[in-house]
């Protein structure tokens, strides 16, 4: 009896005959250890967790992963759920901040997609080596979670995520995006697998060396494609100041219709202009920071015409909007009124010049199917005070900004008004808007205005430039729900990434999370940063903006990301399929 024979066996454990064909079966014990461990490293090697940044050697424990789930066993499946259920859904347990009820089921939605992603790998494993099958076998999982909306899927941390600090890879990026780095992680780590259980004995590697070698080459030649592709050329563009109040969230729901933020907010930012020569172009505030209700202009045109033909209320009003019995049009007219008296004397009467515009986060009021709505807008005032134009968010924060039809129900709107003292129903935004910026000195500077919840969905960043002329994104957030946790600096390594695939700088605006900015090769230009701290802090800080010089174009994934991540998704399914049917066919395999 060999050597490798002996560990053949131990590894397999008892109750687990070998099989006639294949990877042995792994016990339950053993697995249920790699797994752990496996998931471990890459939740430790995660942004937010043992450093800010987090490491790309998180994606070792994919190896371990790729380990265990290559090989059959009793209760397999049962065992990779349940480990993956705890590993992945700690990456998202600041959820609990926002709306506690929902982290069960958040557990159990991450464990699902783990599971999937184990069960790609070994279908794709008979076709292929355990490198390319685990890449593949993930990356589909993983991608279908990012683009099934919520409740049964959600665009988070992914693996190309990790990359976000290694600049020589993420520049890669630019050509296949966070699901082609996610692959090349992973791929790689499944190779090293592979390698390791051959040594053991096993299995043998799929295509000799050859297998290991071609999983290993995508993470070799990553480096190599980010310089074949650079990051657009810059040029100065203009200086943006983005004041943080620090706002805690408990304290910023509690006076939201009342002027005590906004008037620390104006005295903060008068402050940080006072030491300015020249003003900014762009001042910038946090998500829903301006306090007040913007009306949108169909839905004031609708509500006159109603009003002069005798109709107070042409419009369905939900009562958690708290308008009372008043006509709809007299509201309407004090929300304009406010806002208007806000910016014109607020800011532009006492701090800002008119050299100077200025951008925030607000609500907006709309007409939709005959329902009032509300949306979490951005908004932008060129210099003088004059509206230039609004975004609108994307991406609603289940919990914090939809329940998901939930709130028709009076227990569900009771339940969450006594937790964060309001109703989420916000609606969501068709498209990123670009906003066009004015200077007094007659440049035309074009933003690409998203918030918060937005800056995970790279769609919102690449629609944008693939579309029309960006110079750069701007991200008001609010992030006061987190409480340093985690979320921060995965939102970080979201926005780097966004910043190198769209080719456009991206500025940070927050309220208490991290404001800062990313030029379009991902390398961080500013950060605010007070007594050593960096998140829940109150300051200002200013930024000169780089932005694309003259005849720049974007990077190639701003036009094929869609098609690249359903190819990916397609691929992973169609070819798991058929190692499956293979399977099933195949007089060699019976198991």
């Amino acid at each position: 009896m060999t050597l490798a024979h002996i560990e053949r066996q131990a590894a397999v454990g008892p109750g687990c005959p070998p099989a006639p064909n294949g990877p042995p079966p792994l016990a339950v014990r053993p697995r249920l250890l790699l797994l752990v461990a496996g998931w471990s490293i890459y939740l430790l090697g995660g942004p937010g967790f043992v450093t800010s940044g987090g490491s790309a050697l998180g994606l070792l424990g994919f190896a371990l992963w790729a380990a265990a789930v290559s090989r059959p066993g009793p209760r397999a499946k049962l065992v990779e759920y349940l480990t993956a259920s705890v590993f992945l859904g700690l990456q998202l347990t600041w959820i609990g901040y926002v709306f506690w009820p929902t982290l069960p089921y958040v557990f159990l939605g991450a464990g699902a997609y783990g599971l999937l992603g184990g069960v790609l790998l070994r279908k794709l494993h008979r076709l292929m080596p355990l490198g390319l099958a685990a890449g593949l076998g993930w990356i589909g999982a993983e991608t279908l979670r990012a683009v099934v909306p919520p409740p049964f899927g959600m665009g988070w941390l992914r693996a190309g995520h990790y990359f976000h600090t290694l600049p020589d890879w993420l520049g890669s990026a630019r050509v296949f995006g966070v699901v082609g780095l996610g692959f090349c992680g992973v791929a790689a780590a499944g190779a090293l697998a592979e390698l390791w259980l051959a040594r053991r004995g096993v299995m043998q590697p799929r295509w000799g060396r050859k297998g290991p070698a071609l999983a290993l080459l995508p993470l070799v030649l990553a480096p190599l494609v980010a310089r074949l592709v650079p990051a657009p050329r810059t040029e100065a563009g203009p200086r943006v100041l983005l004041v943080q109040p620090g706002f805690e969230q408990k304290r910023k729901q509690a006076a939201v219709n009342s002027n005590e933020l906004f008037e620390e907010q104006v005295r903060l930012t008068a402050e940080a202009l006072a030491d300015l020569d020249p003003q900014p172009e762009l001042v910038c505030w946090g998500e829903t920071m301006l306090g007040v209700w913007l009306v949108d202009p169909d839905l004031r045109r609708l509500v006159a015409e109603a009003a002069a033909a005798g109709n107070d209320t042409p419009l369905e009003v939900a009562p958690w909007h708290g308008l009372g019995e008043e006509p709809l049009w007299r509201w309407l007219e004090l929300f304009d009124r406010i806002g208007d008296d806000r910016v014109e004397f607020g800011l532009y009467g006492r701090t800002l010049s008119d050299r100077t515009a200025f951008l925030s986060g607000a609500e907006r009021f709309v007409a939709h199917e005959g329902k009032l709505r509300r949306q979490n807008a951005i908004a932008l005032w060129n210099p003088g005070g004059k509206l230039a134009g609004v975004s609108v968010k994307q991406h609603l924060a289940p919990g914090g900004e939809t329940m998901l039809g939930a709130e028709r129900f009076q227990l569900v709107r009771d339940v969450i008004y006594d937790l964060a003292g309001y109703v989420p129903d916000f609606l969501a935004g068709e498209r990123t808007s670009v906003l066009p910026l004015d200077t007094a000195e007659g440049d035309r500077w074009r933003i690409a205005a998203s918030a918060c919840f937005d800056n995970a969905f790279v769609d919102v960043y690449l629609d944008p430039v693939a579309r029309e002329p960006v110079d750069f994104h701007v991200i008001v957030s609010n992030e006061a729900w987190f409480q340093r946790s985690q979320e921060y600096d995965q939102m970080i390594a979201f926005s780097r990434c966004a910043a190198v695939m769209s080719g456009r700088t991206l500025v940070r605006a927050t309220n208490g999370g991290v404001s800062a900015a990313y030029d379009p090769s991902g390398a961080e230009l500013a950060r605010l940063v007070v007594d050593g701290e960096d998140r829940m802090v109150r300051g200002a800080l200013l930024v000169e903006v780089p932005v694309p010089a003259a005849g720049e174009g974007v990077p190639p994934i701003a036009n094929h990301f869609r098609a690249l991540r359903l190819g990916a998704c397609l691929l992973a399914f169609l070819l798991a399929g058929i190692g499956a049917f293979a399977k099933r066919y195949s007089a060699g395999d019976k198991g």
